[in-house]
Parts: C-alpha cells; sequence; structure tokens
C-alpha cells in the first residue's frame, strides 16, 4: 500500500488557488523533507496544520501515521496488533505507562520493560481472552483470570509495585499488576514480552488521572485515539507539583486543581473538570488510531 500523502479525488475539494506554502508541502512526496519539517512539531500543532486546508489534511495524516504508527509500536508484543486493538476495544482497556510515554515522545520502544494495560473490572475477562489468543500465558504462582475470575481476590491484593504506594482499602482503584502478568516468547527463552495488567473499578482513565500522578501515567492509547495529557515539555512543572496518590482523604478539590493554572496544563483542567462525567474526546493533543 502506498503510503505517501494524496489530495483523492479532485471533485471533493473547493476550486482554489493553493497557497506557496500549500503547495512546497504538496509537491511530490520527499519523506527527508517531511520528518525534518515535522520533527519538533508537537502533535496538537499538526493538527491544527490539518486543519488549515483539505490540501494540507492530507500531509499532516500522512506524517502522523508514519510517526505514530500504533500496529508498529504494538507488533513489540503482538504478532497480529490489529487483531489485539479488538481485544482492546470489546474489552474497553487503555495503554498507557512508560511505554504510551515512549511512544507518544517518538522514542524507541523499550521492550525490557512490560506494556501496562488498564482495565475496568467488567473487561477483564474479555482482555485476558485476547491475550491468550496471543499466545501469553500467566507467570507460575500468579492468579490465571483468563480461567477463574475471583473479584474478591483481586481486590485485596491493592499495591502498586512501579510506584510503592499503597492503596487506600476504601479506595479500590488498582489492583497489583503482577496478579495478571503474563509472557509471551520464543520457545520461553528469547524475545520474551511482559505484559502488566491492572484491574480499575471505574472507567481505567478516569481512574488514572483521579488517583495516581505521574510522568507516564497521563498518556493513553485507547483501540482508536491516543490521548497526552502530560507531554514531556511539562516535566519540570509537574515535578513540584504531582508527587503522590490521591487517597479518598485527600478529594479533589478546587484549590487543588488551582495548581493546574499554567497555560501548560489546559487540557489537564479539560480533563479534571468533568470526572464526574462522561469521558469526551479531547481538543487537543490527541493522535487519531490507524
Amino acid at each position: 500500500m502506498d503510503d505517501s500523502p494524496n489530495d483523492g479525488p479532485g471533485h471533493s475539494f473547493v476550486s482554489t488557488s493553493p497557497s506557496p506554502f500549500e503547495l512546497v508541502m504538496m509537491s511530490p512526496p520527499r519523506t527527508h523533507f517531511y520528518d525534518s519539517f515535522f520533527r519538533y512539531w508537537p502533535a496538537s500543532l499538526i493538527v491544527v496544520l490539518g486543519g488549515v486546508s483539505s490540501r494540507l489534511r492530507y500531509v499532516a495524516l500522512w506524517y502522523m501515521k508514519k510517526k505514530w504508527n500504533i500496529d508498529h509500536f504494538l507488533s513489540e508484543w503482538f504478532n497480529f496488533p490489529m487483531y489485539f486493538r479488538e481485544g482492546l476495544k470489546d474489552s474497553g482497556a487503555v495503554i498507557s505507562g512508560s511505554q504510551a510515554l515512549r511512544f507518544f515522545d517518538g522514542l524507541q520502544t523499550d521492550t525490557t520493560n512490560p506494556l501496562e494495560l488498564y482495565v475496568a473490572e467488567h473487561g477483564m475477562r474479555l482482555l485476558a481472552r485476547s491475550l491468550r489468543r496471543h499466545r501469553y500465558t500467566f507467570l507460575p504462582n500468579f492468579l490465571d483470570i483468563g480461567g477463574q475470575l475471583n473479584a474478591h481476590v483481586l481486590h485485596n491484593r491493592r499495591v502498586l509495585s512501579s510506584s510503592n504506594f499503597s492503596c487506600h482499602s476504601r479506595y479500590r482503584t488498582f489492583t497489583f499488576g503482577h496478579v495478571v502478568d503474563l509472557r509471551a516468547g520464543v520457545n520461553n527463552l528469547v524475545s520474551v514480552r511482559v505484559v502488566m495488567v491492572f484491574m480499575t473499578i471505574g472507567d481505567p482513565m478516569k481512574e488514572i488521572i483521579r488517583s495516581v500522578h505521574s510522568t507516564s501515567l497521563m498518556n493513553f492509547i485507547t483501540a482508536e485515539r491516543g490521548f497526552s495529557l502530560f507531554p514531556r515539555a511539562t516535566f519540570d512543572s509537574r515535578l513540584s507539583v504531582i508527587t503522590k496518590l490521591r487517597m479518598s482523604t485527600h478529594p479533589i478539590t478546587e484549590a487543588w486543581l488551582s495548581r493546574y493554572a499554567g497555560p501548560k496544563f489546559t487540557e489537564v483542567r479539560q480533563w479534571t473538570s468533568s470526572l464526574d462525567g462522561d469521558i469526551s474526546p479531547l481538543q487537543s493533543p490527541q493522535i487519531m488510531i490507524y
């Protein structure tokens, strides 16, 4: 399949003369030129460029599909990433953690660390079934949720090992990831990949942003979209603000949310302002997954 940008059917556009900038952008595909031109652009700005005209939209979409290729990213863990995305959609699970951060930053995948999946209780069976279809097996001595799901057992294991935090017993959000730590590899000796699953009580994205705030957990990849709430550029600003779990004894208040008053936290304010409502797509930055 030709992945170069194209204008599509000519009759689909209004007949207008392109600007000099558009003429340059819509010239015959030059991969090196596009890579150099967009390299340091944030996703939100590329989205804005795509909205300038129908001509530039194809260029922006072509580049975004090239740089943020979710199937290429998932191929590090799954032989058939498109089928796994179907499992994500059916179960309502999201990808988060350090791997999602690396995806948005355009960094090389670090397969020495696990791929972190967050899923609500009602989607756990579907996600486990999907992982089994991709030849993942449970580590010895850990609960096999694919066969027998015991929610009470899972709920009694409330420790976030990656952050060394203990969750409050009255705030049942996360399950200890290694309860459902899975592996897949060639002959169980080489190319081993690890998937860590965390179970949440409610919507995974809501529960993450409501309870755990860190560098990597504010990046989400669903079956259809990617959301980057805390890009790397905001790290210094966040370091002095977001340092701990939000427990039930420390409810989210207007005073607490005022810490996000700076311009870098616009997307975060949009998200937290509707925590009690339905999740709605953010205006920016978001990346369409193809």
